[in-house]
């Protein structure tokens, strides 16, 4: 979603919250443990994990300490267990119970289209009901299931004329100024985002490429990602998710990090989880400093809401051209302070750290 203020929508009933989740997760969930922080009675964040990572020996207890770790005033947590297997369903949501503790948590448990709560109440899970009515209407989706959410991000198979596409871009390309040029590159980039943007259905596979190229710089990576704001960030995610959709896969990583990173800030943590996981199937050691920020996103279950003040601080980071180039796509009066040079960190020196058990979608 892109609007300033999310959509309230009330779920008064379990029936209603059965109804609502797969809204929420933004697909159908399946094998799946939901937690739902809750805040003030309100949804603070949603988190989804696989049921049979959050099954493993202290799996449960690693998501939800890093749920309490993120917040840790919430005065509850509802956990909800999606499997055709009854009892190892309500086995995980005691593990969860238990380690709560004194936290007030409730749990639920969805088999096919039955939901079941612990003291015997059951009834029908409602998929067309008026939550979902309005859950459709205020633009929230619900795939059926995870897998349709990744071929969403699926690259073009390898075809000859793929190929063929690609040579041709790239010798293309060569004709650009040197790397130090940084302001002719994030020019070039940025007009092509500017001129997609509002219509990213008609972009040519050509241009595809080209951006996917062009945003391996660091700087021209930076004028894209901090063109995305709070408000604008579901057109920059069907940008770079068209980008990805036309780009050979081995030039889909820049565009991949771009489409979750804006998927992530317009609220649609599916499509950003699958794009880290893309990500992480095939590293780049140029894109190793953004997977991780990515990566940190999702695992820390970080809230879009903080875009604003990490965006800002963004931009007294970049480069003066990436800064410019941003703001006069972000179409917003912003004044910032550059800051003194200093040497920028290259992230090829750092090493890919592990990835930690923890929520993801």
């Amino acid at each position: 979603m892109s609007e300033q203020t999310p959509p309230q929508l009330h779920a008064r009933t379990l029936g209603d919250l059965a109804e609502l989740v797969p809204y929420l997760v933004g697909f159908e969930p399946r094998d799946s443990l939901v937690a739902l922080v809750i805040d003030r009675g309100h949804v603070a964040v949603t988190a989804r994990a696989d049921l049979a990572d959050a099954g493993q020996p202290g799996g449960i207890e690693t998501i939800l300490g890093r749920l309490l770790a993120r917040y840790p005033q919430t005065p509850g947590i509802y956990l909800m267990a999606y499997t055709d297997n009854a009892q190892s369903g309500w086995d995980l949501l005691q593990r969860g119970q238990q380690h709560l503790g004194m936290k007030w948590a409730n749990s639920m448990l969805i088999n096919g289209d039955t939901w079941y709560a612990p003291g015997g109440a059951t009834g029908a899970v409602n998929r067309s009901g008026p939550l979902a009515a309005e859950a459709t209407f205020h633009g929230l989706q619900r795939r059926d299931s995870r897998r349709a959410v990744a071929a969403d991000l699926a690259s073009p198979p390898d075809t000859p004329a793929m190929l063929a596409q690609l040579e041709a871009a790239t010798d293309a390309l060569a004709d650009l100024p040197q790397t130090a040029d940084i302001a002719t590159l994030i020019d070039r980039s940025q007009a092509l985002v500017n001129s997609h943007l509002s219509h990213p259905e008609r972009l040519t596979t050509p241009d595809a490429i080209e951006m996917a190229i062009l945003t391996l710089h660091n700087d021209v990576r930076d004028a894209a990602l901090l063109s995305i704001t709070t408000t604008n960030a579901e057109q920059h995610s069907k940008l770079w998710t068209t980008v990805v959709q036309r780009t050979p896969a081995v030039t889909a990583e820049a565009p991949l990090f771009l489409a979750g990173m804006a998927s992530w800030i317009n609220g649609d943590g599916a499509r950003a989880a699958v794009a880290l996981q893309r990500l992480e199937a095939e590293p780049r050691p140029l894109l190793i400093g953004s997977q991780r920020r990515l990566a940190e996103i999702i695992d820390n279950v970080i809230p879009p809401q903080v875009w604003d003040i990490a965006r800002h601080r963004g931009l007294l980071g970049a480069h003066p051209a990436a800064r410019a180039a941003a703001i006069r796509t972000a179409g917003s009066w912003e004044t910032v302070t550059p800051p003194q040079p200093t040497d920028r960190p290259d992230p090829r020196r750092h090493s890919q750290a592990p990835r930690r058990l923890g929520p993801s979608i």
